[in-house]
């Protein structure tokens, strides 16, 4: 993608998003929390403060019930952290009555703000422990992850390698890399986040494994789901990341639910930044952590980026 077309995408992307300041005042105030469906400020200062959860995660006050009884651990994707890729989501979830957490993995020495860069086992042992500290702050028996890019990825060698089955009930992927992305995966993703490419030239382990088909010949040989997890994959027809976009995908089973944003809104160009900042995204999120509650799809903000 030209460099010149990236540019119009975002300056066209922060036009519509600029606009985007409120939401329905009747919204605004049953919310608890505040969402930030603004990309652009999201990751503007959120990549400095990768130690600090976005609103509506960690609180220790929240309370699992009967209708949301699973804490929801997010995990963040390549180049990014707690805070500058869950300010929409985390508190979306969190005002619909989910409990919510974040935390940033995949640190290195001269990564700063930046996660998720870090080698991707080493990764799945950070997540694996942080389960194992909501698990025991909840008194929950298991979790729902949501994972965005690696985020979505990341989970599986949890389950696979980390001997994470017995703790999780579902994984939701949004743009997950569950197969080998095109070539210039990497690359287009470093460009779309600040700081990023910098962190990419000195050294970048897990985008070494992430074009690596060794890496995820390994990740799919042999058991690929576990019949007692859930696992929904959501995805855009305009991912520039993980192309081709059937690559987010897992082979089709009962407990596997592989979908497109735009097979419920059409004219959505979310990209793949974008996607953890699209509200029709995120009532796919709470739709399938929670079916039972299930709410419609609006196609009321999509945006590309």
């Amino acid at each position: 993608m030209a460099i010149v077309g990236r540019a119009w995408r975002v300056a066209a992307a922060a036009a519509v998003l600029i606009g985007m300041t409120t939401v329905a005042s009747e919204a605004a105030s049953a919310q608890q929390y505040p969402e930030n469906w603004n990309v652009l400020s999201a990751f503007a200062g959120g990549v400095w403060e990768p130690g600090t959860p976005p609103a509506g995660a960690n609180v220790s006050s929240c309370q699992l019930t009967s209708t949301h009884p699973n804490p929801v651990v997010l995990v963040h994707g390549t180049f990014e952290n707690q805070n500058d890729n869950w300010q929409a989501i985390a508190p979306f979830l969190a005002n619909d009555g989910f409990c919510v957490y974040t935390f940033t993995y995949g640190q290195t020495w001269y990564s700063g703000g930046i996660g998720g860069v870090g080698d991707i086992y080493s990764s799945a042992k950070q997540l694996g422990s942080f389960v194992q500290r909501v698990l025991t702050q909840t008194g929950a028996g298991q979790v729902d992850l949501v994972g965005h890019s690696q985020g979505g990825m990341l989970p599986r060698v949890y389950l696979k390698d980390g001997g994470g089955v017995p703790f999780v009930h579902q994984i939701v992927g949004l743009a997950a890399d569950n197969y080998i992305p095109g070539v210039s995966g990497v690359t287009e993703l470093a460009e779309l986040i600040p700081g990023a490419q910098a962190v990419l030239d000195f050294g970048c382990p897990s985008c070494s494994e992430q074009t690596s088909q060794s890496f995820f010949n390994q990740l799919n040989s042999g058991t690929v789901t576990y019949p007692t997890v859930q696992y929904s994959e959501i995805e855009s027809t305009h991912d520039e990341v993980v192309t081709p976009y059937q690559h987010a995908f897992l082979p089709a089973a009962p407990n596997v639910t592989d979908e497109t944003v735009q097979q419920y809104c059409p004219d959505d160009p979310v990209g793949h930044i974008g996607i953890v900042y699209d509200s029709d995204v995120a009532q796919m999120v709470a739709n399938a952590l929670a079916p039972a509650l299930a709410q419609p799809v609006l196609c009321s903000s999509g945006f590309g980026y």
